[in-house]
């Protein structure tokens, strides 16, 4: 919802500055990977790491490539089903709760003159390409990995099941469930460098994933 705050007010340059610092400390660098996608690397080493680099230097790199690899993610037949497990797939033109945390508030360095000019602007959004690329690919690819192993028959398995599966994948890469705090999402999003990825941690020693 920040991102509809009227440019200029005291409360829109608190909260942007705060997210240009957070930013600042996940630009210029790969550092999903170690974090957010570290459980999936460490289950399959070759499978999310030198194929999935390869693609996210790309989508670092180049707007164009980005963009045709999410829209092949939302156009594929199997998206359907990663909506019924409510797969968590982040968008980075999106709206705040959309975004991966570290980029929840640079809408502005991305399309700021000043910023662009300096290269700020263009080093923010190609980092901001990179997570959303690797992360969106790590969910979408664990995901029906697991539902495939669990389709019989050609009949996948039901909602609630698909459910457990989109929450288990959505916790083991950084995108935690808030429940009810998720109406104090904003205030939490600017407290905190990423409370989506310190909920999953939590939950993941919690539920024994």
């Amino acid at each position: 919802r920040s991102l509809e705050r009227k440019p200029g007010t005291a409360r829109w340059w608190s909260e942007n500055i705060m997210g240009a610092y957070k930013t600042s400390r996940a630009s210029i660098d790969w550092s999903m990977v170690l974090r957010q996608g570290y459980k999936p690397l460490l289950g399959r080493p070759i499978r999310w790491g030198i194929s999935k680099f390869m693609t996210t230097a790309r989508a670092t790199l180049s707007e164009e490539y980005f963009q045709d690899k999410f829209k092949q993610i939302i156009n594929s037949p199997e998206y359907f089903i990663m909506e019924k497990g409510k797969l968590e797939l982040t968008d980075p033109d999106g709206m705040m709760g959309t975004r991966e945390d570290a980029f929840a508030q640079t809408g502005w360095l991305e399309s700021s003159k000043l910023t662009n000019a300096l290269l700020v602007g263009k080093g923010v959004r190609a980092s901001n390409r990179a997570y959303t690329h690797y992360l969106n690919e790590v969910r979408v690819q664990a995901y029906m990995d697991i539902v495939r192993s669990l389709t019989i028959d050609g009949k996948v398995p039901e909602t609630k099941d698909l459910e457990a599966i989109g929450r288990f994948v959505n916790i083991i890469t950084g995108r935690g469930d808030p429940g009810e705090l998720m109406k104090y999402g904003e205030v939490l999003n600017n407290l905190m460098f990423s409370y989506r990825f310190s909920l999953s941690q939590f939950q993941f020693l919690e539920e024994g994933l």
